[in-house]
């Protein structure tokens, strides 16, 4: 009798359905779960894919796995994608897209020897505070290379307010350079959030931040209403010679007084001016007298145009 070489899944007993499936290749099994209503429900039931793991590369997950995380069909297509990569490749990618338990499965089961503290560092920059945890569960105390306020700088370079306040916990216990990642919080993402975490955190430099912060209102409002930034003259020079109309009129109303050094960093900054806020300064009181050449130069060019 010879066999009949178009037999398909209906004819093939439920019991085998899913060994059958899982022998097939990838391409070979996408159009199964096409064409074939029991291959598709199969496939549409996640167990299925966890089945598949550990047949196709051996990985068991259960123990690693949360009820509401990824699910083994995306990490299943996880490790098809990155399957020839080494394993710190595969951690870093892991952690990008916040896959935990590839993550845990690698180093728990594969890597046990890998270096923590390299991915702390990637976990830091890339926001995902639940492998932060449980990195730091796994050896942050024991052996500790980066010290942690790079791991707060990366934290606040990646603009990562669960990671930044998390690692802010640790501030009885280890130096964190707030004021440095203050610093740079106002420099480089202007996260209100975060720039509040960090002083209610014990970050002190408030004027320096608020001399950084002359171009965004906001942020001005908050650093002085809130953070009790003092050095008023000094932000007005800034916001000044960035030409910021709406800032250097809130400064004055809040307090700046110095409008004559304000005019003089204006007209010595050689950056382009702006006609509205020298008039304010003025109206407001900065002496013209006291840079006359400068500023008869100024108007000159004013003219000019």
């Amino acid at each position: 009798m010879e066999e009949d070489e178009n037999v398909s899944l209906a004819d093939i007993p439920l019991e085998l359905d899913k060994n059958v499936l899982l022998e097939l290749s990838d391409e070979d099994l996408v159009s199964a779960c096409k064409t074939d209503k029991r291959a598709a429900d199969m496939c549409a039931d996640d167990n299925f894919w966890n089945e598949r793991l550990k047949h196709i590369f051996g990985y068991n997950l259960n123990k690693y796995k949360e009820k509401e995380e990824v699910s083994y069909r995306d990490m299943y297509e996880f490790f098809i994608k990155y399957q020839n990569l080494e394993s710190s490749q595969i951690i870093n990618n892991a952690i990008r897209l916040r896959y935990l338990p590839i993550l845990k499965y690698i180093i728990e089961e594969i890597r046990p020897d890998f270096d923590i503290n390299h991915v702390l560092q990637i976990a830091a920059s890339v926001g995902d505070v639940n492998s932060f945890r449980y990195l730091v569960a796994k050896g942050f105390h024991t052996s500790f290379k980066f010290n942690i306020a790079s791991l707060l700088l990366s934290a606040v370079d990646g603009n990562n307010l669960d990671i930044v306040r998390y690692i802010s916990t640790f501030k009885p216990n280890y130096n964190l350079n707030l004021n440095q990642a203050l610093k740079d919080a106002v420099l480089y993402r202007r996260n209100i959030p975060i720039i509040k975490l960090l002083i209610n955190a014990g970050a002190t430099n408030v004027n320096t931040a608020l001399e950084l912060a002359a171009d965004d209102l906001e942020l001005i409002k908050y650093l002085i209403t809130e953070a009790g930034a003092t050095n008023l003259n000094d932000a007005l020079i800034e916001a000044s010679v960035a030409g910021n109309l709406n800032n250097v009129k809130y400064l004055v109303e809040a307090g700046a007084t110095d409008m004559n050094n304000a005019l003089l960093e204006i007209l010595d900054s050689g950056t382009t001016l702006n006609h509205d806020v020298v008039d304010y300064l003025i109206y407001r009181g900065a002496n013209v007298y006291i840079a006359k050449e400068k500023y008869d130069k100024y108007y000159l060019k004013q003219l000019r145009r």
